[in-house]
């Protein structure tokens, strides 16, 4: 399956920590460590972000255009 990626080849992957703020799981910072509260989240060193919400309990970024209206 073109872009899928095998549990093999993330353990080779460049990976960065990131810290996603946890007043909305969508901001976060890079190399600067926040003083508001945060949880730390390993991504691929290509991450970039964009228009998505972060879910601690599955570890997952969620696409906006995915998640259900309140």
């Amino acid at each position: 399956m073109p872009g899928a990626c095998l549990e093999g080849d993330v353990m080779k992957m460049k990976m960065k920590t990131i810290y996603v703020l946890t007043r909305d799981y969508r901001s976060y910072t890079i190399g600067i460590r926040p003083v508001e509260p945060h949880i730390d989240v390993d991504v691929p060193d290509n991450f970039s972000g964009g228009p998505e919400t972060y879910h601690p309990d599955t570890q997952e970024w969620i696409p906006d255009e995915l998640k259900k209206p309140k």
